[in-house]
C-alpha cells in the first residue's frame, strides 16, 4: 500500500497493525531518516537496544538474499516485536524482498531506507502492491508544507521572525528535513533566550555560516545562465567547507520546482501568478528563469544531475570539482543546452 503524503503523520503515530514491511524512501535523506526512526520509537520502543532493532546493510542481502528472511524470522531474545532495519535499499535487494512478501508470517519487522526511487523501481512497485507492506515517500520541503515546517521549528524554540527574515528561511532551507531542524536550532542559540526576536541580519549571520544562502545564489546563477557568477560562487562555496553531494541536491530540487512553476506558466497562468509564493526578492531573477527554460530542458538538468550524484558518490574517475565544473557550465551554457533540444 501506499501512504498519501496527506496521512503519513498519522500514519507515523499510530501504524495498521497488520503491516510488516515498511519502505521509507526520497531525496530527502534527513527526513527519510527522521520517519524510519519515528517508526521504530512507535513500534518496538528504544529503537538503540540491539536485542530489539537489527541491521542489515543492502549489500550483504544483494550478495545473499536469504539473509533478510532469516532476519525477518528470527524472535526477539527478550520478548515483544523485534524490528530489522535495512540501510540503503534498492533494486539490488528486489528479489529478497519478493520472497520476504510471500512469508504467510513475519516474525520480524522490516524497515528498509531508501533514497530517491523512481516509480520504475521494482522495489517500490513490490511493496506498493503487498497489502503487509506500506511506502511512505519523502519528499523535499518546498511551499506550505516548507513553511509549516519552519513554524513548527520556530514555534518548538519560541523564535519570532520578521517578514524579511521568514522570507530568507524560505529561500535557504527546504533540501533536507534534518538540515532544516538544525539550522533552526543553531539559530536559536545565536538569538539567546526565548522568546528570541530572528531579523534578517540574524539569519544570514547564521545560515550563512554553511553557505545555504550563497548556494541560493548559486542556484540562482544556473537558473538564469551567469556562467562567471556560477564559477565565482561555486569557488566561495567549496572553499568555505560546502558539500559536493549536497549542492547538487539542492540544485535538482531547485530544477524540480522550475519544471512545475514552467508546467502552470504552460497551462496559462502569468509569470507573476506562478512565482507569487516565492520570497519577493527571488520573483524577478525565477521569473528570467522561467524565460529560460521549457519543461523539457528543466526534467534533462534533473537527470544530468541525478547522473552526477551517482558519479560523485562512486569511486575513482575524475575529481569531483572537474566533474561539478563540466555539468553545470554545461546546463548554464545556453548555447549548449539549446543543442539539446530545449
Amino acid at each position: 500500500m501506499i501512504v498519501q503524503p496527506k496521512r503519513i503523520e498519522a500514519f507515523l503515530a499510530a501504524p495498521d497493525a497488520g503491516l510488516s514491511t515498511f519502505l521509507v524512501y526520497g531525496p530527502d535523506r534527513g527526513l527519510v531518516v527522521q520517519r524510519i526512526e519515528a517508526l521504530l520509537d512507535r513500534l518496538v520502543g528504544d529503537r538503540s537496544d540491539p536485542f530489539r532493532v537489527g541491521e542489515l546493510p543492502a549489500e550483504r542481502i544483494a550478495a545473499d538474499p536469504r539473509l533478510l528472511l532469516e532476519e525477518a524470522q528470527s524472535l526477539s531474545l527478550l520478548g515483544g516485536r523485534r524490528a530489522v532495519r535495512v540501510r540503503d535499499a534498492d533494486d539490488r535487494i528486489k528479489g529478497a524482498v519478493r520472497e520476504l512478501l510471500k512469508l504467510p508470517a513475519q516474525e520480524s519487522l522490516v524497515l528498509l531506507e531508501g533514497g530517491d526511487l523512481p516509480g520504475s523501481s521494482d522495489l517500490r512497485r513490490a511493496i506498493e502492491k503487498a497489502p503487509q507492506a506500506a511506502s511512505l515517500a519523502c519528499y523535499r520541503d518546498e511551499g506550505r508544507t516548507l513553511e509549516e515546517v519552519l513554524r513548527q521549528e520556530l514555534q518548538r524554540h519560541r523564535l519570532v521572525v520578521d517578514r524579511d527574515a521568514f522570507g530568507a528561511l524560505l529561500a535557504s532551507l527546504g533540501s533536507d528535513r534534518a538540515v532544516t531542524v538544525a539550522e533552526i536550532e543553531k539559530l536559536a542559540i545565536y538569538v539567546g533566550d526565548p522568546p528570541g526576536k530572528v531579523g534578517l541580519a540574524d539569519v544570514r549571520a547564521v545560515i550563512a555560516d554553511g553557505g545555504v544562502l550563497s548556494l541560493d545564489d548559486l542556484i540562482l546563477d544556473l537558473l538564469t545562465g551567469d556562467g562567471p557568477g556560477l564559477v565565482a560562487d561555486l569557488d566561495r562555496l567549496l572553499g568555505e567547507g560546502g558539500n559536493e553531494i549536497m549542492i547538487v541536491n539542492r540544485l535538482q530540487a531547485a530544477f524540480g520546482r522550475l519544471a512545475r512553476l514552467r508546467a502552470e506558466l504552460d497551462a496559462g497562468s502569468s509569470p507573476d501568478q506562478v512565482v507569487a509564493g516565492l520570497f519577493w526578492k527571488l520573483r524577478d531573477p525565477w521569473k528570467k528563469a522561467l524565460g529560460r527554460w521549457t519543461v523539457r530542458a528543466a526534467q534533462r538538468a534533473m537527470r544530468e544531475l541525478l547522473e552526477l550524484d551517482l558519479r560523485l558518490k562512486g569511486e575513482g574517475g575524475p575529481p569531483r570539482r572537474e566533474l561539478i565544473d563540466r555539468v553545470l557550465l554545461v546546463l548554464c551554457d545556453p548555447r549548449l543546452r539549446g543543442a539539446g533540444g530545449a
